[in-house]
């Protein structure tokens, strides 16, 4: 099963741009999580790239100007963005510039299996098979404990 978005992203953007609950009682939540899903011998697949505006921006000349507006009146025009008087793409880049150092500092806590790609040559074709090297290690390690691992 894969969760995209889904263990770092999503509750930091729903909890803190949403909420503006405090940054660490959205951490404490998440560990809570990792602990209880620790025994299924999770995989996390961290994608790294530019820095959080750079990808803002690469990502908002793809889609449409509606995809920014709404990110800009979600991030800005709710909890933590009102609370820190966030304004603009400016108020978007300061954020998920607060998101992405949340998320590094996580990812270098958790006791997991986990594979951090830098995307910032945006080459799928290579990212996708670094994955799945990946997976296929993870997996063989899995199914014979006793084989060498990287």
């Amino acid at each position: 099963t894969i969760f995209e978005c889904s263990f770092f992203q999503t509750p930091l953007t729903v909890f803190i741009g949403k909420h503006n609950c405090e940054i660490y009682k959205v951490k404490s939540l998440i560990y809570e999580l990792a602990e209880i899903i620790h025994e299924l011998n999770p995989v996390l697949v961290y994608l790294q790239g530019e820095s959080a505006r750079e990808t803002i921006q690469r990502v908002a000349k793809a889609r449409p100007q509606a995809w920014i507006q709404f990110v800009e009146g979600y991030i800005t025009g709710q909890g933590y963005g009102k609370a820190h008087q966030l304004s603009g793409k400016e108020g978007i880049f300061a954020f998920y510039e607060m998101v992405q150092e949340i998320e590094e500092e996580m990812f270098c806590q958790l006791d997991w299996s986990k594979l951090r790609v830098d995307h910032t040559t945006w080459d799928w074709e290579q990212h996708d098979q670094e994955i799945e090297d990946f997976l296929e290690e993870v997996y063989r390690s899995a199914v014979s404990p006793n084989s060498p691992s990287s």
